[in-house]
């Protein structure tokens, strides 16, 4: 079971975010305190002493918990799951609020993987996206982590923002290649329904289409060239350096998401913890006897599985398919495989059918033409 805990405070929200985070407020920092610490002890009860595969604690400003929180935090949860040693734990952090005491506890709590939201490396986008870190914050911040004894960090990068070019791209991955981190994650930048950026979307002047997806491939190729594979839509590391948290997602490996908005999936059964904080101390104290239930099961489970498995590098299995399904992919699926396979969007390599580069850029388009339908139901493979 993967473990997911979400702090959703920040010190301010940025113009592109759509995920759930409010200004930190110390009563409200003390009722979600009180109410994940709460609901840890719930699941406990109720699922029993799993084993945990990896933690991620994501935000919000996960930089921003206090150190002696995490410590109580982290006890209880070695107290009531199976946690192995050694176990990757990620902590998302922001580069202004990575200090040297800070640092240095979350290396000695067991934190040992961080992944930082730089962004850009540019002061001029910086300042469009609403971050309020510098690109000398960005530096330090890295530096302090190396020498607090950090081996993995990823940067966290967008590209496709007003104003930027192919040149202006390439030139912040190589700014972020010359520093060495283990990983990137690259995020073509996307217009999210609530933001500041939604609302005034037509204020500001954005790449074309062609522009957004040269500045996709060509970004990839100079990571690959310089020794960061690609391994998922988004996601590039140096051997050895796979994030294997979002590795288990893609697989579909049961995950446990705690605090407020978090999702989880546990046994073909998917629930979201309320996505404000005093709904969600309310939720945990009435024993989530509100929450809604869905179903993952069927057509349902099986088309998850083929899009979660079309967003990797690796592809999907085939044979995977027919044990779930008793239908054979190629077969039923044959003329869309055919005319994507002549343009060079899809390859087979070993049982797997994936994505090419280009194909990846496509996937939104590409990945719903493999969906089932409610006629062809799944029931497992009969032969």
């Amino acid at each position: 079971m993967l473990l997911y805990i979400h702090f959703p405070f920040c010190v301010q929200k940025c113009k592109y975010c759509a995920f759930y985070s409010q200004v930190l407020v110390p009563e409200m920092v003390e009722i979600y305190e009180q109410a994940l610490l709460q609901e840890i002890d719930f699941w406990a009860r109720n699922l029993g002493s799993r084993q945990i595969e990896s933690i991620y604690l994501g935000g919000g400003t996960p930089s921003l918990c206090s150190l002696s929180f995490l410590k109580q935090v982290l006890e209880k949860i070695h107290h009531y799951f199976k946690v192995p040693s050694p176990i990757e734990f990620t902590l998302e952090a922001n580069p202004e609020s990575c200090k040297k005491e800070q640092v240095k506890g979350w290396y000695q709590l067991g934190v040992n993987r961080v992944s930082l939201g730089i962004q850009s490396f540019t002061e001029e986008n910086l300042k469009l996206l609403g971050r309020i870190h510098s690109l000398k914050e960005s530096r330090k911040a890295y530096y302090l982590l190396r020498q607090a004894g950090f081996k993995n960090i990823n940067f966290d990068l967008m590209f496709g923002l007003p104003g930027q070019s192919v040149g202006k791209w390439l030139e912040e991955v190589k700014m972020g290649v010359s520093l060495r981190p283990e990983h990137f994650s690259c995020y073509g930048f996307t217009l999210e329904p609530g933001t500041y950026f939604a609302e005034k979307e037509k204020d500001y002047l954005w790449p074309l289409e062609e522009e957004v997806a040269k500045m996709y491939l060509y970004g990839a190729e100079y990571l690959e060239s310089a020794g960061y594979l690609q391994y998922e839509i988004s996601n590039y590391a140096r051997m050895g350096y796979n994030a294997q948290h979002n590795v288990g997602y893609w697989e579909g490996v049961d995950f446990l998401g705690l605090g407020p908005s978090a999702v989880s999936t546990i046994g073909q059964k998917r629930w979201q913890n309320p996505p404000n904080i005093k709904q969600y101390a309310l939720e945990v104290e009435q024993g989530f006897k509100g929450l809604k239930v869905e179903r993952i099961e069927g057509i349902k489970e099986v088309n998850e599985m083929v899009m979660l498995s079309l967003r990797t590098c690796k592809g999907l299995s085939l044979k995977k398919f027919r044990q779930k399904t008793g239908l054979n992919f190629t077969q039923i699926f044959q003329k869309s495989l055919e005319v994507l396979y002549n343009k060079g969007l899809i390859s087979f390599r070993k049982g797997y059918v994936r994505l090419t580069r280009p194909g990846l850029l496509l996937s939104d388009s590409i990945i719903p033409q493999f969906f089932l339908e409610e006629g062809l139901c799944p029931d497992g493979d009969k032969s």
